[in-house]
């Protein structure tokens, strides 16, 4: 006889002397016992209802007990990774030697609260994929939390033609920059040309040069390809695709590598640029490149605008060209500000001007799609952008960024 069919035969006994210690007659006691079978029929088929939903559902679900232990997991996640039960969850499909950073099935066990998160993670393919995790509390019957299910549904397409977006707004930004790179190019090369054009002239002419012009010569034409070595370098850096990845990013050092990239042209367009950069600024989760993407496509907002306010005469004999570089920290937040003297954006449009290709500026010179990718990236890292009306009626906008606790 079978386990199973002990079992059963012992509960029927059992339920039997209850009822004859009960007094219960023959009558009551069928009635009774029939009615517990149906409330039994009952719940097993609510069992296999939830166990079948459990089973089909195409998210990944596990259930954690406090120490991050697999107590239950699905059959969407079984096929996606080689779990057992007792496995720990940022080992079995995070590839983790410990928990993630923000766990949010731990705050779940703090706070008795639903959480979410974004993570990725490796399945038994080798795929590198991505989650959006929400976390919900299992409570005993004492109310407290003693266990979580964790509820991932897959963004790995969604993710990857992000990625997609942002690298062809950061060509077209290539694009948009590519005149001021060649002006940024050409003053070295024009260095090393007329050093070169020097020494070819003495060499031909036989005529020695003195150690002292020289040395002098040499240490200049080094000094130059070491600046035209770090333009092609910077560019190369921007250009490259960037994971989805977080780490920790340092905001100034990303604002003023943009800087960089467009010092030269503005200095040729008369624009002059006002920095005012907190020096002890904590660090934030970010990746550094796409924030230099992120203040680049300002930065060519607030040229435009300036461009096209003084074409457009506008009392410009009283106005500056100038834009101002600000970093602070607010609270809980590191505080970006980048403002202008230019047009200015009406208050008709402000709502709109982040939507995917919605530009003002003429055909051809503009994809709509520098605001709309930045608004994107800051909000993968938690932040949040503003616009406002600035000084001189320029443009001002403002960015927060959550930063990281351990300062």
């Amino acid at each position: 006889m079978s386990l199973t069919s002990l079992f059963r035969q012992f509960k029927k006994g059992l339920a039997c002397g209850l009822l004859r210690v009960l007094g219960l007659s023959d009558c009551q006691t069928g009635t009774l016992a029939q009615e517990i079978k149906a409330k039994e029929q009952v719940l097993d088929e609510q069992r296999r209802e939830y166990r079948q939903l459990f089973e089909s559902v195409p998210c990944l679900i596990t259930v954690q007990n406090e120490a991050l232990e697999l107590v239950q997991f699905n059959r969407a996640f079984e096929e996606h990774f080689n779990p057992r039960i007792g496995d720990l969850c940022y080992h079995a499909y995070k590839n983790r030697s410990k928990p993630c950073n923000n766990c949010p099935v731990l705050e779940t066990f703090k706070d008795g609260k639903p959480h979410t998160s974004q993570q990725s993670g490796v399945t038994k393919n080798g795929q590198v994929c991505y989650w959006t995790l929400r976390t919900a509390p299992i409570t005993g019957a004492d109310g407290r939390v003693k266990a979580v299910m964790e509820i991932a549904v897959d963004i790995t397409e969604q993710i990857i033609v992000e990625q997609q977006l942002i690298q062809a707004g950061k060509m077209a930004t290539l694009g948009e920059m590519a005149t001021g790179v060649a002006h940024e190019l050409n003053q070295p090369l024009s260095v090393i040309k007329s050093a070169s054009n020097y020494i070819m002239r003495k060499v031909k002419a036989n005529e020695s040069i003195p150690d002292e012009i020289m040395a002098t010569m040499t240490e200049e034409i080094d000094g130059q390809v070491n600046r035209a070595e770090k333009i092609i370098n910077h560019l190369r850096e921007f250009g490259r695709k960037s994971d989805a990845g977080k780490e920790k990013a340092n905001v100034n050092r990303a604002l003023v590598k943009a800087f960089d990239m467009f010092q030269e042209q503005l200095k040729l367009r008369q624009i002059e640029v006002v920095q005012n950069l907190y020096n002890e600024l904590p660090l934030i989760l970010a990746d550094e490149n796409r924030l230099e993407q992120v203040f680049i496509n300002l930065l060519i907002n607030s040229r435009d605008a300036i461009e096209e306010r003084f074409e457009q005469n506008d009392q410009t004999n009283e106005l500056a060209k100038q834009i101002f570089l600000t970093t602070r920290v607010s609270d809980k937040w590191v505080v970006i500000e980048i403002e202008d003297t230019g047009t200015g954006i009406p208050s008709t449009i402000a709502d709109k001007i982040f939507e995917p290709f919605f530009t003002t500026k003429e055909p051809g010179k503009g994809t709509g799609l520098g605001l709309s990718i930045g608004y994107g990236i800051i909000k993968d890292y938690g932040g949040i952008i503003s616009v406002d009306k600035g000084r001189m009626n320029g443009a001002l906008f403002t960015i927060h960024f959550p930063f990281l606790s351990d300062r």
